[in-house]
This record gives structure tokens, C-alpha cells and sequence, in this order.
């Protein structure tokens, strides 16, 4: 189409004979060029399928952000920061991937967090873990369970102890 636009209308003072019809040649061959190929095309090739499911691509998402999360804890940054950056990324676990929007999240996530940390914590007072391990690996575990569960939204101002 570039080439029959570009020739010139007249050479040596006279017409270029045949010069309409050239761009209308090169301007059909392209039209019909892209109609075959939307419509022959898919009609042609096989149809796609996923490889996967969605509970797969959620599983290896999820590996993705603990991958990230013990990234950010290695890292030489500040504490602080990496206390940031670890809340940030658990929240994805809970949300997908998507925003969720303040009552969303307080009707659906919180409550969800609160009975996990509630049933960590009844275990953690059970008989079975205060026969079976020290002072010290019991006082970590509640620390180890709010940090996992406990994001920014839900971290109370001050304090360690988790929102009601």
C-alpha cells in the first residue's frame, strides 16, 4: 500500500497510466488480507485451554508472596520497613490480589482473622503444648502467630496484642 501510495501521479508531464487502479489493487489485497485472517483464523486453529486451574494459580501465588515475605525479613532494611512491607504482602493472602474496600474487609477478613487467632491461642493454652515445650517456645508462638495473621488494617495503634 506504501508503494502504490508513494508513485507519482505523473512522469515526465504525462499521467501515470493505471495509477487508480494500483492503489485499488494494493488497498483490496490488504482489506481481504485482514477479513480471511479474523475470520478464517479462529476458526482454523484449536481452541485454547488453561493448563491450569484457579485453585492452582492461587496456590502458587500464595508461594509467590511467602517467597516475598522471607525476602523482605532478609533483607537489610529497616525494621520497620520490613514490618511494613511482610503486613502489606500477608494482606494479598486474604484479599486475592484484589481491594477491598474498608467495610468489605471489616465484615468478611476480620472476623476470620480474630477466630484463627482465637483457635491458635486456645491451642497454644492446650495441655498437650505446655507438657510438650518450654516457656520460651511457648511465649514466641503467640508473637510468630499474631505477626502472621495480623495486618495493618487490623494492628491496633499501639501494643502487640491483637484488635478485638
Amino acid at each position: 500500500m506504501a508503494l502504490a501510495m508513494s508513485l507519482p501521479a505523473k512522469i515526465n508531464g504525462r499521467p501515470l497510466p493505471f495509477l487508480d487502479e494500483i492503489q485499488i489493487v494494493a488497498t483490496l489485497v490488504i482489506l481481504i488480507s485482514l477479513a480471511v485472517a479474523s475470520v478464517a483464523l479462529p476458526l482454523l486453529l484449536k481452541k485454547e485451554t488453561a493448563d491450569f486451574s484457579p485453585e492452582d494459580l492461587d496456590c502458587v501465588r500464595k508461594q509467590m508472596i511467602d517467597t516475598a515475605i522471607i525476602a523482605v525479613e532478609q533483607s537489610s532494611a529497616k525494621h520497620a520497613v520490613k514490618k511494613n512491607l511482610s503486613q502489606t504482602l500477608q494482606t494479598q493472602k486474604f484479599t486475592n490480589g484484589r481491594r477491598l474496600a474498608q467495610a468489605d474487609f471489616t465484615t468478611a477478613v476480620l472476623p476470620l482473622i480474630n477466630e484463627v487467632f482465637d483457635e491458635l491461642n486456645e491451642y497454644m493454652d492446650s495441655d498437650h503444648i505446655q507438657q510438650n515445650f518450654d516457656e520460651n517456645t511457648i511465649a514466641i508462638y503467640p508473637k510468630i502467630i499474631q505477626r502472621g495473621l495480623i495486618n495493618p488494617a487490623t494492628k491496633p495503634s499501639s501494643g502487640d496484642e491483637p484488635a478485638p
